[in-house]
């Protein structure tokens, strides 16, 4: 595959950000997937979770470009409601630019409600139209060989090697960020961009993320203390804190959809705010069914009683 879906921090490089827009009420999708396609090879399928009130749109997928031909690339949406309807979205069939990024619009109409469109085809004002293929396009530049498996690119690393191992990783937009082997990082994500690879590793290390507004974010911490994950504001977003002595101060206020899976041993805290739905919660809380319920919609996961502050601690069982 010559395309990935995740971008490389700080990049410059040749791309593209599809974004999907949706003209449907809020409710009509629970789910969404791209897949984008260089001629007949498919290059990337990608899946997103729609929050109930439709706040997930617009839903935004980075593209790099990495090595052989430049296009054709095509793009199609598929939204998916719990009724069972279908509504579909294609883009023009384009070429990457060197050195540009282009934006790539798709956007889901009530025309194209369940209508089924064949292979090469897209759905246009409610119905299917020829997906025609710009004739010729660049050719390759001279960037080495042509990749054939999927080439995310060495992920930005927080590294004890390096001159200064406290780190600010910024711009993560679609981006693998790593923080890793005792470091101390700030990870960020800008408002509307999609991050999920957000990750902080082994004992010792300690993270403040901050993705408030972001989309489809996916935050892992695996044995660190991750003392100030912000995630006010974001449609739907994924929080794994795991390993004993892992910690996770979560703050989901206004988030469309937030998921916190606080799993051996970890220590974690949830702030969904004063009135928030199912849509946040606890996926899973190692120390007990139901986490402690603090009021205010502050739950904790780890700890026999609840704190009255917001710092990193041991996690305990509920008992102790």
């Amino acid at each position: 595959m010559l395309i990935a879906g995740l971008v490389g921090c700080g990049d410059d490089s040749t791309g593209a950000t599809v974004v999907v827009y949706s003209e449907l009420p809020g409710g009509t999708f629970d789910s969404l997937t791209v897949t984008v396609m260089r001629g007949v090879e498919t290059a990337m399928v990608r899946e997103v979770v729609i929050g109930a009130d439709g706040a997930s749109f617009p839903v935004r997928v980075p593209l790099r470009y990495e090595a052989g031909p430049l296009g054709p690339i095509t793009v199609a949406a598929e939204g998916r409601g719990p009724g069972g309807t279908t509504v579909t979205g294609g883009a023009q069939a384009f070429y990457f630019e060197v050195g540009e990024t282009l934006t790539i619009p798709v956007t889901l109409v009530e025309a194209c409600r369940d209508v089924s469109c064949g292979a090469g085809e897209r759905c246009e004002d409610g119905r299917c139209v020829s997906d025609e293929v710009p004739d010729g396009g660049p050719g390759a530049p001279d960037l080495g060989q042509p990749d054939l498996g999927v080439d995310m690119g060495r992920p930005p690393i927080c590294d004890p090697g390096a001159a200064v191992c406290e780190c600010s990783l910024t711009g993560c937009d679609g981006n693998n960020c790593d923080c890793e082997n005792g470091c101390a990082c700030d990870l960020t994500c800008p408002p509307g961009q999609d991050c999920d690879h957000l990750h902080c590793k082994d004992a010792d290390t300690e993270c403040t993320i901050d993705a408030a507004g972001g989309s489809n974010i996916d935050v892992n911490c695996d044995g660190a203390w991750c003392t100030d994950v912000n995630l006010r504001d974001v449609s739907n977003a994924d929080v794994r804190c795991h390993k004993d002595d892992a910690c996770c101060i979560v703050d989901c206020r206004g988030a469309s959809n937030c998921r916190v899976s606080c799993e051996s041993g970890a220590y974690c805290r949830l702030d969904c705010g004063a009135g928030a739905d199912e849509n946040c919660r606890f996926e899973e809380c190692w120390a007990d069914e139901n986490p402690l319920d603090c009021g205010g919609g502050v739950f904790v996961c780890g700890a026999a009683r609840c704190p009255d502050d917001r710092m990193c601690r041991r996690g305990t069982e509920p008992d102790d």
